[in-house]
């Protein structure tokens, strides 16, 4: 479930026909993309060259979307609406979009989602490397979608404003060694967890002989708002908050010389949770894996 633990598995758990995405993407020149329809936002916004794909980089949601954004559009982060990214120069692209806020197609755009981000895609002694700084704002929710607010018993906060700023960036330090870093805060008020930082490392397997193997690393921690924390104690005196903080570690190995995009990948995964859900009170869990993927 791509809100709850693990974000590789959807939650289309109905049999009825969901349309994912349907757009039109128009290039005026080398230097202006815009793109109009049924979007996946997070493939705009938030991206991450080591921390971004659920299907071949880490399996936790915290590692694939910073959990500090209030994304618009479904559960799954689709919705219609517009974005355009703009290249001045080659180093430097600037994206904005703007998203219905429920992705439910109901009183379209009472309740958008604004999203910009400034990219300085630069190479420090020659390594690649991506510095994204962004800006978002949510003009609120769905009722249904209260009881993921700093106060689910605050009917107000359905129609509250939230925004926030964030970091994402990753850098190549090597040939074969990249590291990547996101950080995120948005308004205490509204959100359960108001504020996250996380960072990790990716190694290619190229530096032990296996070039189409590949090997991550992620530590992450949120922190809980003043309001959810009071809310929670409200309902439980006993509780005591703490950051949660999320480790994952992964290795992809390819079978018979798969590429990055063909053959047999097999991953095992292995997470592990401290003060799940914020309580201190809560013991720290294990989760362990494997992952298969095919293509063919």
């Amino acid at each position: 479930n791509p809100t709850g633990t693990n974000a590789d598995i959807e939650s289309f758990d109905n049999d009825t026909v969901h349309l994912t995405q349907v757009y039109y993407e128009h290039s005026f020149g080398h230097s202006l993309v815009v793109s109009v329809g049924q979007l996946d936002i997070t493939g705009y916004f938030d991206t991450n060259n080591f921390a971004n794909n659920e299907r071949a980089q880490f399996l936790a949601n915290t590692f694939v979307n910073n959990p500090a954004i209030e994304f618009g559009g479904t559960d799954n982060f689709y919705s219609p609406g517009v974005r355009v990214t703009w290249w001045p120069v080659e180093s430097i692209d600037i994206s904005v979009g703007a998203f219905e806020g429920n992705g439910d197609y109901v009183d379209a755009f009472d309740n958008p989602f604004y999203m910009a981000e400034l990219n300085f895609a630069l190479k420090p002694a020659g390594k690649e490397g991506n510095y994204r700084v962004y800006y978002w704002n949510r003009q609120g929710r769905s009722d249904a979608e209260l009881a993921n607010t700093a106060d689910p018993d605050n009917a107000g906060l359905v129609k509250a404003e939230n925004k926030g700023f964030g970091v994402s960036i990753d850098q190549m330090v090597t040939e074969s060694i990249g590291v990547w870093l996101r950080a995120g805060e948005q308004r205490k008020k509204v959100a359960q967890f108001n504020a996250h930082l996380s960072l990790g490392v990716n190694i290619n397997g190229g530096l032990f002989g296996r070039p189409d193997d590949s090997f991550g690393l992620g530590v992450g921690s949120s922190r809980m708002s003043k309001v959810y924390r009071d809310y929670k104690k409200s309902q439980d005196p006993s509780f005591d908050d703490a950051n949660e903080t999320y480790m994952e570690a992964y290795y992809s190995i390819s079978v018979a010389g798969a590429g990055e995009n063909t053959g047999f990948h097999v991953s095992p995964d292995i997470q592990y949770v401290k003060n799940p859900g914020g309580d201190s009170n809560a013991g720290g869990l294990f989760m362990y894996g494997v992952r298969l993927q095919a293509f063919f």
